[in-house]
Parts: structure tokens; sequence; C-alpha cells
């Protein structure tokens, strides 16, 4: 396979392409502020700035790192906006940066109580979707409502035999079974409260998305914690964020507790097997209606960034990650400075744990191809100016020349 070491040098000329340096032609070298970001500053600042309770060596969430790095990003877009009419009018703490506006979307809520039939309507935001992936009890739904799913080859629906998780000879849910349980009706025990009849009692709650992002980050809820555990606390499946911003979990999860090997430091547990997903994600049938008859008729998905974690627990093992060049259409695997080409056969296979799709013709992704465009015309109208100036002097150079030679002869 081909491979690509990250750790590559530019040549003696000190151009990456063997040129010597044209100071003429060629824009002077951008900052170390403005260039690109070296890992090792990278990682200081994350951990010094965004989560000091990180520590080096030691085995953290890559959920709870990126939930951490879009609020970093989205409070660094904030401090640097200077809108002094959006704070005049209070809409200054609004979350309309770049960050929010490509992961972020809402969920909503209805819960209908049994006792007047009353039902509430709550919307929440979310930068992911955590989805459970225990096994299904009855048979597989048919796979009808996506017709874009695809087969694994035999890579198997059914867990590793390699696997100490207690789920090991049962088939985990795919993804489009775990998003079936997200949007399937929930039922509130006793103790629910109805806002309009103030009655205790009992309740249904259902789910959809009101709306979707540009980037749609489905979180496989592979990990468990014991009481005492969890991400910076919380016993139970992990729940998906650390910001106030939790992300939706998914419900059930619960009766495994006690079966789990390999337990980490806080009672953290994981759920080993292969989860099926697909190149391909029609996400539809899980929006509100509303939002099937609006701008999202068609919500297609195309998947183009896997990540997987190796290892029994949360606090152990090693994360490598797939992304797909669109363009080439491609499969990359990251691993540390490793980079190598793959088949595709190889990323549908992979445990996945965290799975990052593009929804196509979204409105915002052609906000901002429209913005990319038109930078990328105005530079291009930048490059030809410079080069019928360099032309033009070039030309004069050489009348002059002429002109030199003419007047000696």
């Amino acid at each position: 396979p081909e491979e690509y070491d990250r750790m590559g040098k530019e040549n003696s000329s000190g151009s990456p392409s063997g040129n010597p340096r044209d100071t003429a032609s060629t824009p002077p070298p951008v900052s170390a502020q403005e260039g690109p970001v070296i890992p090792e500053t990278f990682v200081s600042g994350f951990m010094s700035k965004v989560a000091p309770w990180f520590r080096r060596g030691v085995q953290e969430d890559s959920h709870e790192f990126l939930r951490l790095l879009i609020d970093a990003m989205q409070n660094s877009c904030k401090g640097a906006r200077n809108d002094k009419t959006a704070a005049a009018s209070g809409n200054g703490s609004e979350d309309t940066e770049y960050p929010f506006r490509l992961f972020r979307g809402t969920v909503e809520s209805n819960v209908k109580c049994s006792a007047c039939r009353a039902t509430s309507c709550k919307i929440d935001p979310i930068e992911d979707i955590g989805l459970d992936i225990l096994p299904v009890k009855s048979n597989p739904p048919p796979q009808a409502s996506n017709p874009y799913a695809s087969s694994t080859r035999g890579a198997a629906s059914m867990s590793s035999s390699r696997s100490t998780s207690p789920t090991s000879n049962m088939a985990l849910a795919d993804v489009q079974q775990a998003l079936e349980r997200f949007i399937s009706s929930e039922h509130l025990d006793s103790g629910y409260k109805c806002e309009k009849c103030g009655k205790l009692g009992k309740a249904t709650k259902t789910s959809r998305l009101a709306s979707i992002p540009p980037i749609l980050t489905l979180h496989l809820k592979r990990f468990r914690y014991g009481s005492g555990g969890g991400k910076r606390g919380g016993g139970g499946f992990d729940s998906g964020s650390s910001s106030t911003r939790s992300s939706r979990s998914a419900r059930g999860g619960g009766g495994l507790q006690s079966d789990f090997d390999n337990v980490g430091p806080s009672g953290s547990a994981k759920i080993e097997g292969h989860v099926r997903f697909s190149a391909v994600l029609d996400v539809k049938p899980y929006l509100t209606p509303e939002l099937q008859r609006g701008v999202f008729q068609k919500a297609i998905c195309r998947l183009f960034a896997v990540v997987v974690h190796s290892g029994k627990n949360s606090h152990s093992g090693h994360y490598v990650a797939y992304v797909h060049n669109v363009s080439k259409k491609e499969w990359w695997k990251m691993d540390d400075a490793r980079i190598v080409r793959v088949p595709w056969a190889e990323v549908q296979n992979a445990e996945a744990y965290m799975l990052f799709y593009r929804v196509t013709s979204h409105p915002v992704a052609r906000q901002l191809k429209d913005v990319a465009d038109a930078k990328e015309e105005r530079a291009r109208r930048v490059m030809d100016e410079i080069r019928r100036r360099e032309e033009e002097a070039k030309n004069r150079a050489a009348a002059e020349e002429e002109d030199r030679k003419g007047g000696g002869a």
C-alpha cells in the first residue's frame, strides 16, 4: 500500500517542490502563528487552555475530546468577533459561528401524558447522536427504509470472536437499527408530572431530529461506566457529552453491568464487536414531518470519516481514524505518524466508535461553498493580475534592452 510519512522534510533548497524560492513571485512565508499547527503545540495548548484534567500518557476519550474541541473553537470564534450591534441587541450569545453551524443540530422531544393526553414539546441542541448498539431482542427490522445500506461482505454483523464483551455471541444493532431505536417510543415511569394537568403518572416520549448539521456525527455507545465512573462522573452507559449541550443518549443499555471483563480504573468496560454501517445513509425517516416536507425532502448522507478504538475499556487502547479523500475517492488510514491508503473493505469491517457523515446538498454547506468559491475566484483574479504585471514588466525590460543595444550600435 501507498504510505506517506508526515515527518517529511523539505529539500536543501528550502522548497518542497525542489525549486529555489523566487521572492519576486512567491508570497512571503506566513508567520508561525498563521501557518500549520505543530501537533506538540496543539496538544500542549489544548491541555492547558481547554482540558487541564487531560494527562500525557493517559488514555482519553476521543468523543469527549471532539466535544471539548468544538466548544473551544466556538468560544474562540465568539471571542474574536467584535459585533457590537449583535451584543447590543442581545444576539451576541447566539451560537451562529462556523463550528456550530457545521456540527450542531436539534432534537424535538414530545411527551404525551397518559392521564390527560396532552403533549408537551421541547427542542434541544445536539452536537452528535449517541446510538445504543446493544443487541436487538427481536428479529432485525426490514432494510427497506434505507435502500442505501451496504453489505459488509461477510464481515459480519455478529460481534468479533475475540471479544470479551457479554454480547460476543449476540448480533449488535447496526446503525439503521440503532437509529430506529433512537426515534422509538419511550415509556416514562409513574414519576412524570404533566405540565398541563399537574398529575403524576406515566407518559410516552418520542424524539426526532428537528434539524441536522452539514456534518452529522454518530457516536456508537460502546463504553459502560460503573458507579462513580463515567465521563467525568456518573454511572451507566456513556451519555455522549461532557458539554452543557449534551448529546442525545439512546435509551436502554441496562442489565449488563456485572457481565463485563477488562474493567477499567473507573469501572469502564467496552462493548466490542462489529456494528454494520454503510457508506451512504438516508436519515429522512428520522426527521420531524415538518423537516421532511421542507428543505430535506431528500436527506442523503455520505460517510467521510471513521474513528476506531482498539482496547478493552476507555482507559486503555489506541485510536486510529479512516478518512475519505472525496476528490480522489480514496480511503486513508491515520495511525499516528503512519498514513496508509486502504480499500473500502477494510473501512467497513472496522469496529467503529464514531462515524462522520456529510449531508449532501445541505443549505449551510451550499452557503459555505459559495463563500469558498467567491474567495477562490478573487484569488484567481489577483493571480491573473500579478501574472499580467509580471508579463508587462518582462516586456518592458526586453524593450529597454533592445533600445540599449540599438543605441550602442
